[in-house]
Order: structure tokens, then sequence, then C-alpha cells
């Protein structure tokens, strides 16, 4: 299989989290139209450049860790092209999280990495859809839904981890 490795990779990050073996980054995440922080930003509407997707939380450091390590896992996948969709889909994710629960660490990091499994299979299928350019930081998943999210709800993010680790079926 094509992606076995990869698939690998995020099994092994799964389990760190859930066993809270979860590690901080060196400085918080910035990159591909996305930031991660603790603070939150000043906006700016007058810019020519629209502002970046921002994921604001008290968890920045881990999950720039995350993010840094999924980077990693899909370094052969994205590209300059799909960097913006893949990146915003995960931050999506994340914040999309935040704004709907009580904002725990390891949550966080497990709805970020679900959104990271699904977009793998889609990468599996021919399926991963990008936009060739990004006007306004807008990602093609956010036209497709009509909304900013991959967020599933943290009962079936964690049932599905929970299937996942003990090697059942998580379709």
């Amino acid at each position: 299989m094509k992606f076995e490795e990869q698939r690998n990779d995020l099994i092994k990050l799964s389990q760190l989290i859930k066993e809270d073996k979860i590690s901080k980054a060196d400085r918080e995440w910035g990159g591909a139209d996305v930031v991660i922080t603790n603070l939150q930003p000043e906006l700016s509407n007058n810019s020519f450049y629209p502002d970046s997707r921002h994921v604001v939380t008290k968890f920045s450091l881990e999950l720039s860790w995350l993010f840094n390590e999924l980077k990693d896992v899909f370094s052969g996948l994205i590209d300059g092209m799909t960097r913006i969709e893949f990146y915003g889909r995960l931050a999506n994710a994340g914040i999309f999280y935040i704004s709907h629960s009580n904002k725990n660490c390891k949550e966080l990091l497990l709805s970020v990495l679900h959104e990271a499994f699904a977009m793998l299979e889609e990468f599996e299928e021919g399926q991963f859809i990008a936009l060739p350019i990004a006007i306004g930081n807008e990602i093609y998943k956010e036209i497709e839904q009509g909304e900013k999210s991959g967020y599933i709800g943290i009962e079936e993010t964690n049932l599905f981890f929970e299937l996942l680790l003990k090697g059942g079926s998580n379709e």
C-alpha cells in the first residue's frame, strides 16, 4: 500500500497523544496562511493581504508540535499548491473544536489529527482537492461544505481513535 508509512506515522502520533506523551514545539507555528498562538490577534481589515487563519489556544506549543509532526508525515504529499488546503483544514478542525468544547489539550490534538487521517484517506483515493489559487486564504473544503470545519464532535473523534488503536474498523 502506497500510504502505509504515513498511516503508521499517524497511528504512532495517536498513541503518543492518547498516552499523554505530548511534546511542545520551541515556538508557535506560522506558515501556509495559518498562525497558532496563545494571544488573540489584532486583525487588519485595511491590508491588501488577507489575515491568516488563527488558532488561538493556551495549548499553542502543543498544537504547534503536532503541526510540525504532520508536516513531516505529509512531506511527500503536500506541495506549494496543496499546503494552504492542508494546513487550513488542520487549523479549521482546531478552531471548531475550540469553539465547541471544554478546551482539553488531548482532545484538541486528536480533533486535528482526525482531520489529518481524513486527508490521508483523500490522498489515497485520489480525492484530495486544493484550489490552484487560494484567494483570501479560502480553501476548497470551505466552498464544498459551506462551513469552516472538519470537526465531527469529540465523542465521534474519541470513538474513531478508540477503534483505531484497538485495531478495529474505524469506518
